[in-house]
């Protein structure tokens, strides 16, 4: 073999090592390029999926949810209600009994032999206003404490009431016959809980 044979075929397997380079390269960016096609893709659906499950969560709240939206949005407060199942026996929430006016919320928890709870919701007003309505109209009262802030316990007008200034939420009034049982009247304080 001659020195001039030998250089050409180093050089032809130089440009074919070149060329098997070249091939290489543009597969792992044709494989680069494809893998990101397909993250893209598994990235798009995983958020569609947690998109999907979000939005049914919120339906399903809004389906479960006894306050009416016409209630909801008339306040600028949110509604608390006594959860369910911490209520005494026989006692439940009177769902059509929702209503609103003039900033307040009134609605129904009915008992066993027809008893009837009215709960009132506003904005609640300052500490001052409501320690003068303690005072000038419930000096007898009792406090219970609940998980959301402490209620008191009295009577005005030939019926019993609780006040329960809400920690950073509205300002609830119950009333209730004169001889209600006053141990179911502090669980169903307690039951009071903050909406979904």
């Amino acid at each position: 073999m001659n020195q001039e044979s030998l250089e050409n075929r180093i050089q032809k397997l130089e440009q074919q090592v070149e060329a098997e380079r070249r091939k290489n390269g543009l597969l792992k960016r044709f494989k680069f390029k494809l893998s990101w096609k397909y993250a893209s893709v598994i990235v798009l659906g995983v958020g569609i999926v947690i998109a999907g499950v979000f939005l049914l969560s919120r339906l399903y709240a809004h389906a479960t949810d006894p306050v009416p939206a016409r209630i909801s949005s008339a306040v600028s407060f949110p509604i608390y209600l006594p959860e369910s199942p911490k209520l005494p026996a026989g006692f439940k929430l009177e769902t059509g009994s929702f209503s609103a006016r003039d900033n307040a919320v009134i609605y129904d928890v009915l008992g066993p032999h027809s008893v009837k709870l009215v709960f009132t919701l506003q904005k609640q007003p300052s500490a001052a206003d409501i320690q003068s309505f303690y005072s000038t109209r419930m000096p007898l009262s009792i406090p219970v404490s609940t998980s959301v802030g402490t209620a008191e316990i009295g009577s005005l007008l030939n019926e019993q009431v609780a006040s329960l200034p809400i920690i950073n939420g509205p300002w609830v009034l119950v009333t209730a016959p004169l001889n209600f049982n006053q141990s179911n009247l502090k669980q169903i304080l307690q039951a009071m809980t903050k909406p979904q």
